[in-house]
């Protein structure tokens, strides 16, 4: 702002002075609200990151994978796939997040790639460790 612009503003009346303040402040106030908002929504609670990854594996994953991880889901069976079952020992190998990762990435055998970003593929990851995971 000028000193040309400032001379004006204070030679308008008081009332104009109170709105142009007013709304400055409030537009300040709303910026960050906004700013802190759009921050905050990329960070999840443990929590809601668990419900989360279980949403992102019913919707994208257990109807092939099945409910519980067993390779027993309606499209699996309806196609006569053998698919790997997911709750045990067998599965979950030293490299099991890497490998699922890169399956949800790049499709696997007759499984195809979704159609995920990088934190939702984690998220599904994650929570198949939590779920399936029976290793010792």
């Amino acid at each position: 702002m000028s000193i040309y612009e400032l001379v004006l503003i204070i030679r308008e009346s008081r009332w104009e002075v109170r709105v142009r303040v007013f709304t400055l402040f409030f537009g300040i106030i709303f910026t960050i609200f906004i700013s802190s908002s759009v921050i905050y929504a990329g960070e999840r609670s443990p929590e809601s990151y668990a419900d989360w990854g279980k949403s992102l594996y019913k919707t994208h994953c257990a109807s092939c994978h099945g409910k519980e991880g067993r390779g027993d889901g309606p499209k699996a069976a309806a196609q006569n796939l053998s698919l790997p079952d997911l709750y045990g020992p067998a599965f979950w190998g030293p490299d099991a997040k890497k490998r699922s990762l890169a399956a949800i990435a790049d499709g696997y055998k007759t499984m195809p790639a979704l159609d995920l970003t990088e934190d939702e593929a984690r998220a599904v990851t994650d929570y198949m460790a939590r779920a399936f995971n029976r290793s010792p």
